[in-house]
């Protein structure tokens, strides 16, 4: 099921849909018979890439997912001697920008411990992203002692299931991408759990949408537009598995 659920997702993603709409275009193209429907085909293929490579698809969704949670302000919020912070990993450079937040707020609280979570997608990868987590923390500084790691869930589903059996009902601060916290609180609570959202690595800026890069296409925004629609897939998928 985990791997038809991944394959799926490759299949939906924006640059998997070009790939083969483009291919069809060119094939629908050397038929002498349907020269009008190959310049239909291939026309919206490019318009479709030319709406991903400038976010007009993208942007606002992504906004969406991003404004629903704050970042959080350690010093003006109430955690009610929460000690647990728990950070979740992600593709390697989001990796880095949630734990260097999990760890800001780590070093923020009192006799605070950092859970750091992630095991290994697929077997081949050659270790658990906890472990990478944990040996970059301790690099960091901060105590071996204080960091736990949970290194075998394969999805958020799953991170929220074992978490809930290695915190009970332990309050926790839930660190993630600010695009994938939506959907990370709705799995964790689902669990009947009660994280407090520090959502980190905001995409969506104010003011981006002024920028002179807004003139020209970006495959930067191709990748926002396969964020979103990850995400969306995630969510429904958890309500259709009833994971919700």
């Amino acid at each position: 099921m985990f791997l038809l659920k991944k394959i799926i997702g490759f299949v939906l993603m924006p640059m998997s849909v070009l790939l083969v709409l483009f291919f069809f275009g060119i094939i629908t193209l050397w038929s002498t018979k349907k020269q009008r429907a190959a310049k239909i085909i291939l026309t919206l293929t490019c318009l479709l890439l030319v709406f991903l490579s400038y976010g007009f698809l993208s942007y606002w969704p992504l906004e969406k997912l991003e404004s629903l949670y704050p970042p959080l302000d350690v010093k003006m919020t109430r955690l009610n001697d929460i000690t647990w912070v728990v950070v979740l990993a992600g593709d390697r450079q989001e990796t880095v920008v949630r734990l260097a937040e999990g760890i800001r707020i780590y070093r923020s609280l009192r006799g605070a411990r950092l859970l750091v979570s992630g095991g290994k997608v697929y077997p081949t990868a050659p270790e658990p992203a906890s472990e990478e987590m944990a040996n970059m923390a301790g690099e960091l500084g901060v105590n071996p002692a204080d960091i736990v790691q949970e290194n075998v869930s394969r999805d958020t589903k799953d991170e929220a299931k074992i978490i809930k059996s290695m915190l009970g009902e332990k309050q926790f601060i839930l660190v993630t991408s600010a695009y994938h916290m939506p959907r990370s609180m709705a799995l964790f609570t689902a669990q009947g759990m009660r994280p407090t959202p520090a959502p980190t690595g905001f995409l969506i800026k104010g003011g981006d949408h002024l920028s002179p890069a807004w003139f020209f296409p970006s495959a930067e925004r191709i990748h926002d537009a396969e964020l979103v629609v990850h995400e969306y897939l995630g969510l429904l998928s958890a309500r259709i598995m009833k994971q919700l």
